[in-house]
């Protein structure tokens, strides 16, 4: 189906309708004017060959623009006839009477005019159909998401605004809340189920809460797996929590889909007009502080109010900022090495750092966990190793060839199957040399599936990369994995040489600890070293490695002008 946009539909509609008026006026006048001139006056024949040249045209501009094969042949054969009767006066090369010629000329133009008519109008009222649907269709697509049918962000950008300006007149009590829903885990579900099962829970999640709200309220998605509601008429507080109440119930009940059990729970913010803003984006974005702030315990309902946290409102900063920073090329590595007995370096650690615009400087402490929980580690993680294999062959190996640096990768970053092929790919296309890189794991990654984890990293053990145990001692710290595992270095946490917390015993099960991993071929990293004192301990146990503030802090690239090559030599 060829449809037109309305400008042009309407174009050819006008000039259309002007042609066959024209063509019917002079056929009109051409009849009028018969009985009063002589048959042979010129002024007829001119009428009959202006209005055939109209015909001709009409037939040329119109029918290329006629689709529909049932209109294109009534209007063919309608044109046909019209130039028949309006050329009538070859008909005398046969003899025929001056009656019978004026009988077949009327006969044509009247067959020809009444076909034209039937299928000029099936046309128009076809195109008007036409383009009747498409502006509908294209309005409502413009304002309803297209796998829930629910109104989207632009309609409630628009329909909530016209409720606020019309709920700010004088003497009006009542609230008008906005609910935030969020799914908790949704992104589980997509990894782990597929997309297809994603989109059928967010569609039952939708019917769901559309059975929870009064037909005053409005209900929208706003995308991903957050959606709102508009409560109109809200006289309490009360009266919008219990709405929000029955809407967390609901959706905290499994789903049944496609023979899977699926559950998730809803983490709800609130959020009051006038009180809590007096625009749509104010409303919305309190409310989506607060629901933020229910996500930090999940499956919990929160009000916005102005005592909410710093920490909560910077978070949530930080997340929607987090969205775009790597577009934008906010994030940058910085490097703190780690050291043998000599203080000489044998491999820097690479540690991210977001340069945000408002925030400056921002620690992983505060985004790897935002980044974990949206679903934005895994394409946080790559960015920063494939960063750091360019580091690793343009600055750090042309400086000392036997560097290593040093990658922490989080338990998300596993669970994403295409991660283990992007990094085999990544070393492919980088042509480094693999066993120069170490990646740091918690022991989070693999406990309770510890052979389900070495075939998991097989290809990239094949190709030299090095393994290393994270922050050991602040967890499980198991040592009966130690011998399976295919790991070369044990980093131990800095809370195991905190000295508040160390006594004569305590020393004594550190030491043997480290004497227990080098017993069975792992090599040792002490974390934390900040002073002399902590040192102290391992300065007989010449294979322990060290990191922390005593030897250096993380510097950017520039770390080669900050820490030349065995210059902590004796420190």
């Amino acid at each position: 189906m060829n449809v037109h946009s309305p400008h042009e539909s309407r174009y050819y509609l006008r000039v259309t309708v002007i042609l066959v008026l024209v063509i019917v006026s002079l056929e009109l006048l051409s009849f009028l004017l018969s009985p009063i001139l002589p048959p042979q006056f010129e002024l007829l024949d001119f009428f009959s060959e202006l209005s055939v040249f109209c015909f001709a045209l009409s037939w040329t501009f119109i029918i290329r623009k006629i689709t529909n094969p049932r209109n294109r042949l009534v209007i063919s054969i309608g044109i046909f006839f019209f130039a028949l009767g309006a050329l009538a006066d070859i008909i005398d090369e046969f003899g025929l009477s001056h009656s019978l010629r004026s009988y077949a000329e009327n006969m044509s133009l009247l067959i020809g005019f009444f076909l034209v008519s039937i299928g000029i109008r099936d046309w128009i009222k076809v195109t008007w159909v036409e383009q009747t649907e498409m502006i509908q269709r294209n309005s409502y697509l413009a304002n309803h998401d297209a796998l829930t049918g629910l109104l989207n962000r632009q309609s409630l950008k628009s329909t909530a605004g016209e409720l606020l300006r019309h709920h700010d007149r004088p003497g009006n009590r009542n609230f008008i809340g906005m609910i935030f829903i969020d799914l908790d885990n949704f992104k589980t579900v997509n990894d782990t189920m597929g997309h297809h099962i994603g989109d059928a829970l967010l569609i039952d999640v939708a019917n769901r809460i559309r059975k929870c709200i009064r037909v005053t309220d409005f209900f929208y998605r706003l995308g991903g797996d957050e959606f709102v509601v508009l409560a109109t008429e809200i006289s309490k507080e009360e009266d919008i929590y219990l709405i929000a109440r029955k809407i967390q119930k609901s959706i905290r009940e499994p789903f049944t889909l496609e023979n899977f059990l699926v559950s998730t729970t809803g983490s709800i913010g609130i959020a009051l007009h006038p009180r809590d803003g007096m625009t749509v984006d104010d409303l919305l974005t309190n409310a989506d502080f607060a629901m933020y702030e229910a996500k930090k315990t999940r499956n919990t309902i929160h009000f916005f109010s102005q005592n909410l946290s710093d920490l909560a409102l910077e978070r949530a900063t930080l997340e929607k900022a987090l969205r775009h920073s790597i577009d934008r090329q906010e994030f940058y590595l910085c490097y703190q090495p780690i050291v043998d007995h000599t203080g000489k370096p044998i491999a820097y650690e690479a540690l991210a750092r977001w340069n945000h615009p408002e925030h400056r400087k921002v620690g992983p402490d505060r985004f790897i966990s935002i980044a974990e929980e949206t679903g934005m580690i895994s394409e946080l993680g790559r960015f920063l190793v494939s960063r750091a294999v360019t580091d690793l062959n343009e600055y750090f190996l042309p400086r000392d060839p036997s560097t290593s640096l040093s990658v922490n990768i989080s338990m998300k970053q596993f669970e994403d199957q295409g991660f283990i092929d992007q990094m085999v790919d990544l070393f492919r296309q980088s042509e480094c040399d693999a066993s120069h890189l170490i990646l740091e794991i918690t022991e989070s990654v693999f406990m309770s599936r510890i052979d389900e984890f070495i075939r998991t990293i097989q290809p990239l053990l094949d190709l030299g990369v090095r393994f290393a145990i994270d922050d050991f001692g602040s967890g499980y710290s198991s040592l009966s994995y130690f011998q399976k595992l295919p790991v070369e270095f044990v980093k131990f946490d800095k809370s195991m040489i905190d000295q508040e917390n160390r006594n004569s015993n305590s020393n004594k099960i550190l030491l043997g600890l480290v004497d227990i991993t080098q017993s069975v071929g792992k090599s040792v990293i002490i974390e934390g070293i900040e002073n002399r004192d902590a040192l102290a301990m391992f300065r007989t146990n010449s294979d322990v490695y060290f990191q922390g503030y005593y030897f250096g802090r993380p510097e950017t690239i520039s770390i080669d002008d900050v820490y030349p090559v065995g210059s902590l030599t004796g420190a």
